[in-house]
């Protein structure tokens, strides 16, 4: 199975977002989806081997391309999103501390 990260986390529901301060992911985004990109590689992976399929990192276009239905990338993205700790994503930004400063 081909994956792209960053493809995966920008079609997913991106749940871990629920439990961070809204204000805080509109003036981090870039930062916050950078490392949610970085995290949910390995995610992916256990997702895809929970449906006994071997994750093979690609682009974009790999994805686009892959003879696996739309449906079954996007419910695997979700899961693997469901499964991202949203401190750990925070952390993994470098921004805890300047969360601390939103409400």
């Amino acid at each position: 199975m081909v994956e792209a990260p960053s493809v995966a986390w920008a079609n997913s529901h991106q749940s871990p977002y629920e439990y961070v301060s809204s204000d805080f992911v509109s003036d981090h985004r870039r930062d916050l989806d950078t490392a949610a990109a970085d995290l949910i590689e390995p995610l992916l992976r256990q997702v895809w081997m929970g449906l006994g399929y071997e994750v093979e990192i690609g682009t974009a276009e790999d994805v686009e391309t892959s003879p696996m239905d739309t449906a079954t990338y996007h419910s695997v993205w979700d899961q693997a999103a469901a499964l991202l700790d949203p401190d750990l994503l925070v952390d993994h930004a470098g921004l805890a501390d300047i969360r601390r400063t939103y409400s």
